[in-house]
């Protein structure tokens, strides 16, 4: 019984590397993927949190950032709600 429970995790295994995504399709997902839509959002948060040190996920929380602060370019009284949520 044992033996049968081994080769069936083993195979299990096998078959969610299979299908795990790598980074270079997250790349390739987030290049065909029209950037005001929700499935970017969802896509976003994905790789943000499957790659958090890669330069896409820098990329994407840079921009966050800075769209995030716009509004305080224009306007001061904002500045410490907007940072303090980032």
């Amino acid at each position: 019984m044992d033996f049968k429970k081994n080769v069936l995790l083993l195979l299990l295994l096998f078959f969610i590397a299979l299908h795990a995504q790598s980074y270079e399709e997250y790349e390739i997902l987030w290049q065909q993927t029209e950037s005001e839509s929700e499935a970017a959002e969802k896509l976003k948060k994905e790789i943000i949190e499957k790659f958090p040190a890669s330069k896409l996920s820098f990329q994407l929380c840079r921009a966050d950032f800075y769209e995030q602060l716009y509004p305080v370019w224009q306007n001061d009284s904002l500045k410490v709600t907007i940072i303090t949520n980032l």
